[in-house]
């Protein structure tokens, strides 16, 4: 799904998921998007990211 950049992502209550690239985390653990792109979820060494990737020109 694409999301702009300020677009939040995962709302949670301690870190279920994981920020990854272009991702930023608020002190109640809430991502957002850094960049506007499209959302990806990634697992690695047990754990779960979200990460944005870029749209390509």
């Amino acid at each position: 799904q694409f999301v702009k950049a300020g677009n939040i992502l995962v709302r949670q209550r301690g870190t279920r998921f994981y920020p990854g690239k272009n991702v930023g985390i608020g002190k109640d653990f809430t991502l957002f998007a850094l960049k506007d792109g499209y959302v990806k979820f990634k697992r690695r060494n047990n754990r779960k990211y979200v990460y944005v990737e870029e749209e390509r020109a």
